[in-house]
Formats: structure tokens, C-alpha cells, sequence
């Protein structure tokens, strides 16, 4: 699901916007996260820094990280219940 869209021509600029949206409304702190992005036409162009920052943003918002999974494509069946 997309949660929100901005622009982001840095790192910081990236962590704080994205701690501007309400993960609150879709995640719990302990819940496990992972992350698809993608980056074309970016100067962060470094897809796993991208995530990184992302992961730290979601941690800012909800007061405490949560464990971050790597993104598969076929399934997610090796996430804890």
C-alpha cells in the first residue's frame, strides 16, 4: 500500500517527511515491518539506504523501531505470527 508521496532531494529531507505520516494508523510499535522500494530517476538512488531511512522514519512516529524483514516478492510466510 502507498501511504503518501513527497519529495525528497536527501536523506534527512527523506527521514523527516516520512515521519510526517500517520504509520500509527496501520502499524503497532512491535509490530514487524518490510519495506519494497524502489528508486528511479532519484538522486537516492540506493534502494536499501531508502528503506533505512524509512525504517528510522516509522521509528520516530511510533516511539520505537520495529524489527524490519527483507522484502520478498513471492510471500511473507517467513513472518512471525
Amino acid at each position: 500500500m502507498r501511504l503518501g508521496e513527497f519529495y525528497a532531494s536527501a536523506f534527512p529531507e527523506l527521514r523527516r517527511k516520512a515521519s510526517h505520516l500517520l504509520w500509527e494508523n496501520y502499524l503497532g510499535p512491535d509490530q514487524p515491518i518490510s519495506l519494497r522500494v524502489t528508486c528511479q530517476k532519484s538522486r537516492l538512488y540506493h534502494e536499501g539506504a531508502v528503506a533505512e531511512r524509512v525504517a528510522g522514519a516509522i521509528a520516530d512516529r511510533l516511539g520505537k523501531p520495529s524489527a524490519v524483514w527483507k522484502w520478498r516478492e513471492d510471500s511473507f510466510t517467513d513472518l512471525p505470527q
